[in-house]
């Protein structure tokens, strides 16, 4: 299976890709959106006609199921595209509802003209390999996880990889600020949220985590990682 360590952290955007006046040139219909937390960008449903491009800041994605739960899928971070498929059709359904964590700078464009940006910018489009690549391997290792290791070590192996990807000098006065509620966490694991609060509640009477409503703190990082080999 694949060490932890392999999730190494995500590299910041290029200027390139973060400048306004190229994006323009290339998207007519572009325009750059300044979101507080909580905002919803898109919902899970509506037809997809626009294509987003998170540039600063964090974006959580989720869906509801057959059974009416909300299930949180994935949280992305600067470079990251969401919203309409920009391989196909123009104007398929949108899969996940995307809302702000936090506030957020995005840029918004046409499908088409997404794609007309990617096929002239050739360091753009390796960017947004990379990340996809990035988080296809990431549900491929959610799977293995699930199907093979206990909560805990998947509590903390999930930690682990955010905090990789994610991770943030903390706010708190600890080694890293996540920006995870206890839910979504617990849709990460592939776990009930009782399961996974437990665990949490163990190992921040260990003193290995700290967290509150929005955020979770790693304080001793090397006791969660040798959770992952229990």
């Amino acid at each position: 299976m694949r060490d932890h360590k392999s999730a190494a952290r995500i590299q910041p955007i290029t200027d390139e890709a973060q400048s306004p006046d190229l994006w323009r040139r290339c998207c007519p219909s572009f325009m750059a959106l300044e979101l507080l937390d909580k905002a919803v960008i898109c919902r899970q449903g509506d037809e997809g006609h626009t294509v987003f491009y998170l540039v600063k800041g964090f974006v959580k994605l989720s869906r509801v199921t057959v059974n009416g739960d909300q299930l949180t899928t994935a949280i992305l971070t600067e470079g990251d595209v969401f919203g309409a498929s920009f391989i196909g059709t123009t104007g398929t359904m949108i899969e996940d509802t995307a809302m702000a964590k936090g506030p957020i700078r995005v840029f918004r464009v046409k499908p088409e003209e997404f794609r007309n940006l990617v096929s002239q910018h050739s360091n753009i489009a390796w960017e947004l390999i990379t990340r996809l690549t990035s988080r296809q391997l990431q549900v491929y290792h959610k799977m293995e996880s699930i199907l093979f290791k206990e909560v805990r070590a998947r509590v903390a192996e999930t930690i682990l990889e955010l905090a990789g990807a994610y991770g943030k000098n903390c706010q708190h006065g600890y080694e890293l600020d996540i920006p995870l509620n206890q839910s979504e966490l617990a849709d990460l694991v592939g776990a009930s949220r009782p399961v996974v609060s437990t665990i949490l509640n163990k190992l921040r009477t260990q003193d290995i985590l700290e967290y509150g409503r929005e955020y979770i703190c790693i304080k001793r990082r090397t006791e969660l990682e040798r959770l992952m080999t229990l």
